[in-house]
Order: C-alpha cells, then structure tokens, then sequence
C-alpha cells in the first residue's frame, strides 16, 4: 500500500503492482484504475553509481483517456515529487551523527 499526498490535493491510497525490485538500485511499480485503460502510471525509481556520489533518476509515465483531463493534479503530482527528490537530497547529504 502506498499513500501519495501531491500538495493542495488530499491524500491518496494505492495498492501498486511492483514491476522491478533491485535493492540498492531500483524500484519500479506500476498503479492503474479500474479499467486501467483510464488510467495507468508507471513509477520509477532508479540510483546511478556517478563519479563517487549516486544520482536518483525518479520518473512516472502516465498513460489512459483521462490523462488530459488531471493536467492539474499532475502538475501537484509532479511538484510534490520534486519536494520530496529535495528532502531526499537534504536527507543524503546529512553529516551522520557523531
């Protein structure tokens, strides 16, 4: 189960299908309405080994009729994903605790 909060939008449940599951390397999982013809995203998550330091490539594709319709929530969608790529970021870079 997976709870996604865009901001100024409610928070959702998903039960998501994982497509991929490589520890330390990626994750990615796949979320439809029903019918999935609607509605589907594809979710990924991916870390790349870069010069001494990993990079996160975080993607989500969205496919159905609907799609045109929810540019506004994608948007929030969108944005609430950057929000959290950047409190990963602050995260990571942490000194570790003495």
């Amino acid at each position: 189960m997976l709870e996604i909060r865009p901001p100024g939008d409610p928070a959702r449940t998903h039960r998501p299908t994982v497509l991929a599951a490589e520890p330390g390397r990626r994750l990615v999982w796949r979320g439809a309405a029903s019918p999935s013809w609607l509605l589907a995203a594809v979710h990924e998550l991916v870390l790349e080994d870069v010069g001494g330091g990993t990079a996160l490539r975080h993607r989500e594709r969205f496919t159905g009729l609907l799609v045109p319709f929810l540019r506004t929530t994608l948007r929030r969608t969108a944005q609430g994903f950057d929000e959290m790529n950047a409190a990963l970021r602050r995260r990571a870079e942490e000194p570790p605790a003495a």
